[in-house]
């Protein structure tokens, strides 16, 4: 029996390979740009998570092998579907993974110009963070298209940030190996 972490990570895969970014290491972490915060300023930074990973022992052929990083517990999973050229504009209000199905997102950073885009050819996971318990102003959100974007929300329990590693300052490069 599948768990439902298990089969959001099946569903989401192929969306999410945008986003995955192996390091020339064994290990092929994970890597996913997150929306942070530093003396209550929202800022991009390069993420490496730190739960352990497992590689599939899957009898089905078409996953066996699949190196499978898990997000942690969940309370929430939603689906959202956004109108055409909408700005959501500032916000800061829970920890979530936002994996961009369809449709492009545009964020960026108040008083800075990091900005990450989400969609098609781009990144297409994010992790924010930057909640009003560590950042002022949040961050600034856009779906910038003439198309509907659809997009997953996935809540840690407890709004707990994930353990993880800095790799860098900024977005994680498209492709980066």
């Amino acid at each position: 029996m599948l768990t439902t972490l298990t089969l959001i990570t099946l569903l989401l895969a192929p969306y999410l390979t945008g986003t995955v970014a192996h390091q020339r290491r064994p290990s092929n972490r994970f890597q996913l740009t997150a929306i942070s915060a530093a003396k209550r300023q929202s800022r991009l930074e390069c993420w490496q998570l730190s739960r352990p990973e497992f590689v599939s022992n899957s009898t089905n052929e078409d996953i066996s092998g699949v190196n499978i990083e898990l997000l942690g517990p969940i309370d929430n999973v939603a689906i959202v579907i956004v109108p055409p050229e909408i700005d959501v504009g500032e916000h800061r209000d829970r920890v979530e993974y936002v994996a961009v199905l369809t449709g492009l997102l545009h964020i960026s950073i108040p008083n800075t110009t990091q900005e990450l885009w989400l969609g098609p050819g781009q990144t297409k996971l994010m992790l924010a963070t930057d909640t009003s318990l560590v950042s002022d102003l949040g961050h600034e959100s856009t779906f910038p298209t003439s198309q509907q974007t659809t997009a997953v929300q996935i809540q840690p329990v407890g709004g707990v940030v994930p353990d993880h590693v800095v790799l860098y300052d900024g977005p994680c490069r498209l492709g980066s190996s």
